[in-house]
């Protein structure tokens, strides 16, 4: 079955914009031992950054009403483990010919994009995206007692992409820098596919295996305040399943 969104959902908003809305704050258990020994505090907790990248190209057409509830999934799941801290910053950007950045979870007060935002004109062009959202959080502070830790960069699209090249160029800086890249396909070609999987280093998933596509998402809104985040063997399990 398709993915539904979400009925509270405003449908009407075409927003696009960039907004960084890193929140610091210590837990409780920081404030106690910032007190008993202020000089031998050390990180506590791991915060992990996610992007999202929804390919809202022309190629897409038909299957993004099920690529925005894949979305809509996976910021629900991101939501329950942001919960725990107001320090993860989690983004979604768009890409067809030029990324745009929706607002942070945080503050989203408006619906994700879906049919209203299809661009059927000009190029599909991800490294833009990704180049974006690489630069945001290596510029990304991590709020005291918190480690910097490796951030997801997940990519939702048909694999329908021209750029595969300088793609490959900013996964390998992504990839340097500890991030981890994900990639779900819908109802591509399979060269497409194969392109798609290349770029994620087979941590892939068909987006009609939906019990595993849960899965991950579940255990990535997990990782977002776990001081033992997912290991890529752990995730690259649930992809080949």
């Amino acid at each position: 079955m398709p993915y539904q969104q979400p009925p509270n959902l405003n449908q009407k908003s075409k927003m696009c914009m960039a907004q960084n809305a890193n929140t610091a704050g210590d837990s409780i258990m920081d404030r106690v031992l910032s007190r008993q020994a202020p000089n031998l505090v050390q990180p506590l907790v791991s915060v992990s950054n996610i992007y999202a990248f929804l390919d809202v190209s022309g190629s897409m057409q038909s299957k993004i009403m099920d690529a925005t509830g894949a979305t809509v999934a996976l910021f629900e799941h991101a939501k329950r483990g942001r919960s725990q801290t107001s320090d993860a910053n989690i983004s979604i950007l768009t890409f067809a010919d030029k990324p745009c950045e929706i607002l942070p979870l945080q503050s989203i007060d408006e619906p994700l994009p879906g049919a209203q935002n299809l661009q059927t004109g000009g190029g599909t062009r991800l490294a833009p995206a990704l180049e974006l959202a690489f630069q945001r959080q290596q510029a990304w502070k991590a709020p005291k007692n918190y480690l910097k830790s490796r951030a997801w960069y997940v990519v939702l699209s048909d694999g329908a992409v021209a750029d595969f090249d300088a793609s490959r160029q900013i996964y390998e800086k992504i990839k340097a820098s500890g991030g981890r890249i994900v990639t779900v396909g819908f109802q591509a070609a399979p060269d497409d596919i194969a392109q798609l999987r290349s770029l994620s280093g087979d941590l892939f998933f068909d987006a009609t295996q939906q019990s595993a596509l849960h899965q991950f998402f579940s255990r990535l809104g997990a990782t977002i305040t776990s001081n033992n985040n997912a290991s890529p063997q752990v995730i690259k399990a649930l992809a080949l399943n």
